[in-house]
């Protein structure tokens, strides 16, 4: 077997493993979730600042002003999950803007 076939089997073997994970291993189906969802983000950070060559910082302050003023204010809120969810959202989408007017405006 040659390096590439040996590469093959081992993407094929990974996949099924991949496809399989949560009938193997029920206990971490959440985090093999979340794991792949980090993958996922990865291949596209790859793709467009690393093959492309656009880096954009500017949407990523602003997403992550919001979700920080959101998980803040649901967290310190008193407020129970959901409510404190979508009222955070709201706060989380209002920090944005404040901070994209005090960017913008300079």
């Amino acid at each position: 077997m040659n390096r590439t076939a040996a590469r093959y089997a081992a993407y094929a073997i990974g996949a099924i493993v991949a496809l399989a994970l949560p009938w193997l291993a029920p206990d971490i189906r959440t985090q093999a979730s979340f794991l792949w969802v980090m993958i996922i983000f990865a291949l596209t950070w790859d793709l467009l600042g690393g093959q492309m060559g656009y880096n954009s910082f500017g949407n990523v302050v602003f997403v992550g002003v919001g979700m920080y003023a959101c998980a803040m204010f649901q967290l310190h809120s008193g407020f129970g999950y959901y409510p404190g969810l979508f009222l955070g959202l709201g706060v989380g989408a209002f920090a944005s803007v404040v901070v994209a007017v005090v960017f913008g405006s300079g």
